[in-house]
């Protein structure tokens, strides 16, 4: 099977040729790349991509790796790079509410060192509270997974979102003809 490969930084995987993205690229028809959308955290810098599939007569779907990159950051970049409306969200984005599930040495390394705005202010509920009202404004359907977000953020998002929310499951598909899309006028 050809796989192709690509990356927002230079890498190398045996066997195969890595393409580097450094910019919003289209990687075939409806699929394209945010390409790097950076931020600085506490270890250092993370240039984290997402994958933008364009759903005709719907919208942009979002599929984001660990949102380290912020929700505010990645809506941004994606509605200065790219044209159609945004429909869904799915993956993660670094909601580490209360207490991460990386602990090392004591210190929460999810919540201190990888959220919020640095070692001493943390993401915190309001900011969380903040996302979901801008998630509300933004997609039809949110689908979050629990790799860098609490179980009490997406309790958060469950209560408050106001379109589908759809807890991601490993082996469980998501349909989107399941939903009707809503105005831009009702969001």
């Amino acid at each position: 099977m050809d796989t192709s490969i690509f990356a927002p930084i230079p890498l190398s995987y045996p066997g195969k040729d890595v393409t580097t993205i450094d910019k919003p690229t289209i990687l075939m028809d409806s699929l394209a790349s945010t390409g790097p959308i950076p931020r600085q955290l506490v270890l250092g810098r993370v240039d984290e991509q997402a994958l933008v599939i364009h759903l005709e007569n719907k919208g942009l779907v979002v599929v984001v790796g660990c949102g380290h990159q912020t929700l505010t950051a990645l809506i941004t970049h994606i509605e200065t790079h790219f044209e159609a409306p945004l429909y869904a969200l799915i993956g993660d984005v670094h909601f580490p509410l209360e207490t991460g599930r990386l602990h090392i040495a004591g210190i929460d390394i999810q919540r201190r060192l990888a959220s919020g705005s640095g070692l001493l202010s943390p993401i915190g509920k309001q900011d969380v509270l903040n996302d979901i009202a801008l998630m509300s404004q933004k997609f039809d359907i949110v689908a979050l997974g629990a790799h860098d977000t609490s179980d009490q953020a997406l309790v958060l998002v469950e209560e408050h979102f106001t379109g589908e929310f759809i807890p991601v499951r490993a082996g469980k598909p998501i349909h989107f003809d399941d939903f009707v899309t809503r105005t831009k006028e009702a969001r």
